[in-house]
């Protein structure tokens, strides 16, 4: 009983503490983000890239529903086109142009952001 007690004590106290915690004030002084402006180029660009994923997506979705028919299948296209597209910065040469066309990336033999997105 002695224990349950104590116990008892030591839960209250700690939610106590937590609860005031809470209520501390925040701090005052936050940096402000600077606003992102992008050109014409740089929105073209995100947008090719926007539409091939979900090409790809469509892609693997009707790879899986044309092969099982009956199955339900829960998959994340957006996990898989993040993955490859991540494989896909490090490939080269047949490979890249594999991964580029099954991806729906345009082939540009440069990375990614060198085309105008990105820092400058």
């Amino acid at each position: 009983m002695q224990n349950t007690r104590a116990f008892a004590a030591a839960a209250a106290a700690c939610l106590g503490v937590i609860a005031v915690a809470g209520c501390a004030p925040q701090i005052a002084h936050r940096t402000r983000a600077m606003p992102v402006r992008l050109t014409g180029r740089e929105v073209r660009v995100l947008r090719g890239y926007g539409s091939a994923d979900t090409a790809f997506g469509f892609d693997v979705l009707s790879a899986l529903c044309g092969s099982q028919t009956a199955a339900n299948t829960v998959i994340s296209p957006v996990s898989l086109a993040t993955g490859l597209q991540m494989t896909y910065l490090g490939a080269r040469g047949t490979t890249a142009t594999a991964m580029a066309r099954v991806l729906h990336l345009p082939v540009t033999g440069r990375a990614p952001w060198s085309e105008g997105c990105g820092p400058h």
